[in-house]
């Protein structure tokens, strides 16, 4: 039986630490895996980062496996000290070199891009899109635009924290320049400018069906058809005594008519009239025929009243 003795270790230091892409609030840390493992997996890297002088330092780690780390929250115009240990399950290994960089300084920021899109009626919708801010939170966007026939410029201020800018009321027919440009505390960005075209005035029934959807569209269609249905019934109703409202109300008639027939018969039943010859005991009539008459009400109860014409 062979017997092997397998040895757990830390990992080795990485190595090749980079930074990239430093602005003055981030940093891209990059670096090459360690040459040993350890014997075990490596579990995650642990990046650790401060300010030069200081003793504090910040951890983060690394999502798995990956050897990119990024660093948020900076300080502008500030040198950092930055170094990287691999883990894994045995514990952490020794760390890297140290690496120092340098944010930039606050500055003005980049100009925005921008993107149109038509809006609603005379209006036109311009889409900002922040780019580097400088370092600092963008105060507002300074939009200048007029006419390609026109020499003055319209302003209009929009706060930093939107992504659009609407123009409104503009004049339909006709080219329109724009120059946008972006502020923080430090100062403005570079122009960005832009052109647009506003179409003609637009046909109003193309105006309203263009607003509405597939499904409103179809409503509208359905909607008028069965108006028109109607009219038509109601015509025929009025004109030639036939069609759907002529058949309801013949129904309801019919079913009234005799309804009204049943309850006069049950009338004319409850009020019957009788006329009954009386006898004497001796078989002898007392009175002639019709000379008595009983009235039978509709709760059985009878009522006798002798004919006074005959007495």
């Amino acid at each position: 039986m062979n017997i092997s003795n397998i040895f757990i270790d830390v990992p080795s230091s990485p190595y090749s630490v980079r930074l990239s892409a430093v602005s003055q609030r981030l940093a891209t840390v990059t670096f090459m895996k360690p040459d040993s493992h350890g014997g075990v997996p490596i579990s995650y890297y642990l990046v650790q980062y401060k300010e030069m002088g200081s003793q504090d330092w910040r951890d983060i780690k690394s999502h798995s496996v990956q050897t990119t780390v990024v660093l948020t929250g900076l300080e502008p115009n500030t040198t950092y000290e930055v170094r990287v240990a691999a883990v894994n399950g045995k514990g952490q290994g020794e760390f890297s070199h140290m690496e120092t960089f340098q944010t930039l300084p606050i500055r003005e920021p980049s100009p925005p891009a921008v993107h149109g899109q038509r809006g609603m009626g005379k209006d036109y919708r311009l889409g900002l899109v922040k780019q580097d801010d400088g370092g600092m939170p963008i105060v507002e966007y300074i939009v200048k635009y007029k006419t390609d026939k026109e020499e003055q410029w319209m302003t209009k201020l929009v706060p930093g924290a939107n992504d659009f800018a609407l123009l409104q009321p503009l004049q339909w027919n006709t080219r329109y320049e724009v120059e946008i440009t972006a502020r923080n505390v430090k100062g403005l960005s570079e122009p960005t400018f832009y052109q647009f075209f506003m179409p003609q005035k637009p046909d109003i029934t193309e105006s309203l069906f263009s607003g509405l959807g597939l499904g409103a569209v179809v409503g509208l269609g359905l909607g008028a058809l069965l108006l028109l249905l109607v009219l038509v019934d109601i015509s025929c109703f009025f004109l030639r005594h036939c069609g759907l409202l002529m058949c309801i109300t013949r129904t309801l008639c019919s079913k009234k008519t005799a309804t009204s027939g049943k309850g006069k018969e049950m009338e004319e039943g409850k009020a019957a009239y009788l006329k009954l010859p009386l006898k004497e005991e001796n078989g002898k009539e007392s009175l002639k025929p019709d000379t008595i008459e009983i009235k039978v009400h509709g709760d059985n109860s009878f009522h006798i009243k002798p004919d006074d014409s005959k007495a």
